[in-house]
């Protein structure tokens, strides 16, 4: 929070669900000394509490939308109510069977998901830029060291193959699910819900045969009208869950390809390696061949040869 004031987060919410206070009007923010003010959308308004970010806004709309969509439900059992539904039913030639609103809406482990899955994701990506500048940087190990298969560094990356392999399948499952969800969205009626969020309650007075009318919220049309709004909301922000997810799944198969090229390389060098000789072999071979070089020549040719004319000797053996 900043240095404006905002209503109790649970009282917005009531007022929200009560239709105390319509979505669709700005929301009024006094600076805490009252010497300023400020509108903001009903978004932005939610974005300004320390416990809502751009990360769980799907998850906070939702507890919202599951609040509206239980008030919905019991205002709907009223028989005045109902009466008020089936009349616009008729006039869109609709089965008075038709449900306005679906009987059960979106699980919660779909959002829980959601978050783990891309959080695994952010996880995973600082894992595999620790091995791109690790291969860049590792500068002071040793080359056998750096290129043997049985060493860490390819044991680390192979591990990261393996978790970025899991990730893309977590994230293609949600993918998955959450194309499903547009169905959900796409089954409301819209054209009924925003039929009724321009019924005030004056108008189910002719509907009301016994006397059903004073369990009718007053403002009932603002009821709905903020349950379709934060249906469409919400339907908004997983369309654009599905673009971050699409672009998720884009990056991780680069990764994948990369890890794989990174981990053949690092096996190709090392069979290189394990063909070369090492020191040690390298320091048996040159004694081999001083004691051949010394084998060949007479001693007393070497004793009356000085420094420089050794070399010219020792050169003449090749």
């Amino acid at each position: 929070m900043d240095n404006w004031s905002y209503i109790n987060y649970d009282d917005l919410i009531q007022s929200i669900i009560n239709g105390n206070h319509s979505i669709q009007q700005p929301f009024s923010v006094n600076s805490l000394d009252n010497t300023k003010s400020k509108n903001l959308s009903f978004l932005n308004y939610l974005l300004s509490y320390e416990n809502v970010n751009r990360e769980n806004i799907l998850e906070t709309l939702y507890g919202i939308y599951a609040n509206l969509h239980h008030k919905i439900k019991r205002v709907n059992n009223n028989t005045c109510v109902q009466n008020m539904v089936n009349r616009i039913k008729d006039e869109w030639f609709i089965d008075g069977n038709t449900q306005i609103i679906p009987d059960k809406i979106i699980d919660y482990e779909y959002f829980k998901n959601n978050s783990s899955a891309i959080k695994e994701y952010n996880d995973i990506c600082t894992e595999c830029d620790n091995i791109y500048s690790l291969c860049k940087t590792e500068g002071d190990v040793p080359y056998e060291s750096k290129l043997t298969g049985s060493l860490p560094m390819v044991r680390y990356v192979e591990s990261i193959d393996i978790i970025l392999s899991e990730a893309l399948e977590k994230i293609n499952s949600q993918m998955e699910m959450t194309n499903k969800l547009i169905q959900f969205f796409n089954g409301s009626y819209v054209s009924l819900l925003l039929d009724l969020s321009i019924k005030h309650k004056s108008l189910y007075n002719v509907l009301d045969n016994n006397n059903e009318i004073v369990n009718v919220p007053d403002n009932i049309h603002i009821i709905y009208s903020n349950y379709l709004y934060i249906h469409n909301l919400l339907h908004k922000q997983t369309i654009q869950n599905i673009k971050h997810l699409s672009e998720i799944i884009s990056d991780l198969k680069l990764r994948i390809d990369k890890i794989k090229g990174l981990k053949g390389n690092i096996q190709t060098l090392s069979e290189i390696s394990k063909r070369l000789p090492n020191d040690n072999e390298e320091s048996e071979k040159e004694k081999e061949i001083e004691e051949e070089i010394y084998n060949k020549a007479p001693v007393n040719e070497i004793e009356e040869l000085s420094g420089g004319k050794v070399s010219d000797k020792v050169l003449s053996f090749f």
